[in-house]
């Protein structure tokens, strides 16, 4: 019973933290893309090297076998949708 106190109180916490922030969406970029724009999306949205975050996929992607990654890479792929391009 404490536990599911403690956990749920650190959650409520966290949710009064979190009211005034905005979240930031995932996106895939088409300028900049190798294979489907996931990597450039993400080092866009935090502003980073695109190499990074490319090396730190590769590196992933060797940890897990490279088959946890590319499963994630190609549903990442279909459920992350393109940046829509600013005029």
């Amino acid at each position: 019973m404490i536990r599911i106190y403690l956990i749920s109180g650190c959650f409520l916490k966290y949710n009064k933290l979190r009211r005034g922030t905005r979240m930031k969406k995932i996106y895939r970029l088409e300028e900049g893309k190798k294979i489907a724009g996931i990597c450039a999306g993400i080092a866009d949205m935090y502003s980073l090297d695109v190499t990074v975050v490319r090396l730190i996929a590769i590196f992933f992607a060797i940890l897990t076998t490279i088959w946890p990654a590319v499963i994630t890479y190609l549903a990442g792929w279909y459920l992350i949708p393109v940046k829509e391009p600013v005029n």
